[in-house]
């Protein structure tokens, strides 16, 4: 059998790029310049995906191979990191400079895990608005999970967005891709121009593990709100770890 790092890898490369991702980051506007040439939004669009892939591969690795370990990174790759062109530089470094990446891995005691009704209720509606109290609503339409989250002060609008959701189901892993191909924007609210992520389960000697990946482009990012929101992010992915303790505490899946 496969190592799950190689289950989930293979998976991922397998996931058909949707073109309303690209889409989604033609709507950035910086000043007068824009948008975005469509040659560099198709290849950024691949980047990333590589680079999300990359990253959760090599972060179920380290939990497969190493034994888990907690943690969580909110980091700000910055301009030209995804190794691509557009016709207007400037454009490229403002659009790239904002991007969020943030990684958390949590480590669970439990007896034979469930580990798919783990992922449903991680991933529910019900789940995510406990752990996340900016979510005032999540629902269906036309195929799609949409969300629509409250502002944060000094830091970002509201925010209405609609996800493709693909979910793997293997031997040992369980994952949910998530992708936003509808990013909202006016009357408002704050456009969501990139945002995909993946949160994996696997199970570990005596319980299972939560691997979790988010890559955002949303709001243009200042010196301030980069530290402001470098600990709100940290904060909001140890909060959903720990509330998922205490479900499991109190006899959830």
């Amino acid at each position: 059998m496969a190592p799950p790092s190689e289950t989930v890898g293979a998976w991922l490369s397998r996931l058909p790029l949707d073109p309303r991702v690209a889409a989604e980051m033609a709507h950035f506007r910086d000043g007068g310049r824009g948008p975005l040439s469509q040659g560099y939004r198709d290849a950024a669009a691949g980047r990333l995906r590589e680079r999300v892939t990359r990253r959760v591969v090599a972060g179920v690795a380290a939990i497969h191979e190493e034994g888990c370990a907690e943690g969580v990174s909110v980091e700000y790759p910055g301009s030209g990191f995804l190794e691509t062109s557009d016709p207007d530089a400037k454009l490229q470094e403002r659009f790239e400079d904002s991007f969020v990446v943030s990684e958390m891995t949590a480590c669970y005691l439990l007896e034979d895990p469930d580990l798919p009704g783990l992922l449903a209720t991680y991933t529910s509606p019900e789940f995510r608005m406990e752990a996340q109290d900016r979510i005032e609503r999540i629902w269906p339409e036309d195929g799609l999970s949409c969300v629509h989250t409250g502002g944060v002060a000094m830091l970002l609008d509201p925010t209405t967005a609609c996800n493709q959701l693909t979910t793997l189901e293997a031997a040992a892993i369980v994952s949910e891709h998530s992708q936003v191909v509808a990013g909202g924007g006016g009357d408002g609210l704050q456009t969501v121009y990139f945002k995909e992520s993946v949160k994996t389960f696997v199970p570990i000697p005596g319980g299972m593990a939560l691997h979790y990946v988010n890559y955002t482009r949303s709001v243009t990012l200042s010196g301030l709100k980069k530290r402001l929101g470098r600990g709100r992010i940290a904060e909001s992915a140890t909060g959903q770890a720990e509330l998922l303790r205490e479900k499991l505490a109190q006899g959830g899946s």
